[in-house]
């Protein structure tokens, strides 16, 4: 009897499975390429670690979960007849409000909470994950998944590589243009004409031969 308690014990020892809500996903932006990153919005989220994202059914890191507020129905609920600024007009904890007045009001992690739609609909959570490097261009479904529930299938649209044109930047080795050679230069300081070299050692003319002296002395 004490060996069946033991066995039943550790049968009841199972895996935690994905809760039962159902979570609405979208993502920003729809379009990325392989190596850029986007953000898996939805709500509520939890933690990397019990998070999983798959991409046509292939698991991606979750790198990681982000809250924040939702400028767009903030700015709704402003005057219209003047612009508003997210940063000064909208609270900073939008979330954390949210999570508060749905933990007083017993709604539970999900599902509808009237008395905290305004609240609620002001937080942003996102979980971040950078396309792979392996993906063709195309579309791909991408579901979320963590402790609470499971999200829809949402569409991102992978596109082509991104490739760095090299050859503006290839080093083709010194250029010709603007280079002057010895003969240029001294022909562009004498106003175009060529000027002899008169301080070389070949000017024989400053000098006076053993030959040339010895005629002279016999001529006197």
């Amino acid at each position: 009897m004490l060996i069946f308690l033991l066995l039943t014990g550790c049968a009841t020892n199972i895996p935690p499975t994905y809760g039962t809500c159902h979570l609405e996903l979208r993502l920003e932006p729809e379009a990325a390429a392989p190596g850029e990153t986007v953000m898996a919005v939805s709500r509520p989220l939890s933690e990397p670690y019990d998070t999983t994202l798959r991409l046509n059914g292939e698991a991606v890191p979750v790198l990681d979960i982000l809250k924040d507020v939702d400028c767009e129905p903030c700015s709704l609920t402003q005057d219209s007849s003047t612009p508003s600024d997210c940063e000064s007009d909208c609270p900073t904890d939008a979330c954390d409000t949210c999570d508060t007045c749905r933990a007083v009001e017993q709604c539970g992690a999900c599902g509808p909470c009237p008395p905290c739609e305004a609240e609620c609909d002001l937080c942003m959570e996102m979980a971040s994950f950078e396309v792979p490097s392996e993906l063709e261009p195309g579309a791909v479904e991408v579901v979320l998944a963590n402790q609470y529930g499971v999200s829809n299938g949402a569409v991102l649209q992978v596109l082509a590589p991104k490739t760095t044109d090299t050859a503006s930047t290839q080093d083709t080795g010194p250029t010709t243009a603007g280079t002057v050679s010895p003969a240029d230069s001294a022909t562009s300081e004498t106003g175009g004409k060529v000027v002899p070299d008169t301080a070389s050692g070949d000017d024989s003319g400053a000098s006076t031969s053993p030959a040339d002296t010895a005629s002279s002395a016999s001529g006197t």
